[in-house]
This record gives C-alpha cells, sequence and structure tokens, in this order.
C-alpha cells in the first residue's frame, strides 16, 4: 500500500483542485470575491505545508502559517466560518483521495490515518 506521503505527493494537484471546487460551491463572500485563481493559490499554499509538515514531521511551518492567515483574514473582516470552511474543505480533500488510494490497493475499505491534520480544526477555535 502506498504511504500517506507519496499519496500526497503524487495527488496533489488533484486534491487542491477538489478542495477549490468545494470551496467555490460554498459561496463564502470573501473567497468568491478574490475569485477561484486565489483561492485555490490559497489553498495549494497550505497544501504544500501540510505536505512539508507530513515528510518532516514538523507541524511549526504549518501552524505559523495558519495563524498568521487567520489574523489577516480577521482583519480583512472575514467570519471565522469562512476561515474554517476554507481549512475543512482542504482536509476533507486529503482524507477523500488518501482513503481512495487505500480502497483501491486493497480488497477492504480502511482509514488511513493522517494525524498530523487534527490540528485543523482544533486550530481556528482557538
Amino acid at each position: 500500500m502506498a504511504d500517506v506521503l507519496e499519496v500526497l505527493t503524487q495527488e496533489g494537484d488533484s486534491i487542491v483542485d477538489s478542495a477549490a471546487t468545494a470551496l467555490e460551491r460554498s459561496g463564502l463572500r470573501h473567497y468568491a470575491e478574490a475569485g477561484p485563481d486565489a483561492a485555490r493559490d490559497r489553498l495549494g499554499e497550505m497544501y504544500a505545508l501540510v505536505v512539508a509538515s507530513v515528510s518532516t514531521h514538523d507541524l511549526v511551518p504549518m501552524i505559523d502559517h495558519s495563524d498568521r492567515v487567520a489574523h489577516e483574514r480577521f482583519e480583512a473582516g472575514f467570519d471565522i466560518s469562512e476561515v474554517q470552511t476554507a481549512l475543512n474543505v482542504l482536509e476533507v480533500a486529503i482524507w477523500a483521495k488518501v482513503k481512495h488510494c487505500s480502497e483501491a490497493e486493497s480488497d477492504q475499505p480502511r482509514a488511513t490515518p493522517l494525524p498530523c491534520l487534527r490540528w485543523l480544526s482544533r486550530l481556528v477555535r482557538r
């Protein structure tokens, strides 16, 4: 079975595309105003940090980035639910792809652990 890092590395574009589509469908005002390309770029930046964090087992750069983004979005008038939704769609897209790749290589469905992402929903609740 492919490991999580391998899936994240090979499926990055697909994951970010899926997250960007979900974010666009959410109809969140500030992300809609920024446009789909800007939203995809933002998701791609966060995704790159997720992959780096999984690779290095170091969450500090991702947490620092998230803290900075949370403050920037707050100052720009974003509702916290908009930021949470952006993080959630990325997390859901990652889980879906990891699960799909895991199931494609085995006869039985299984959940592949990706514990480094659990911080996403907790982080925005600080």
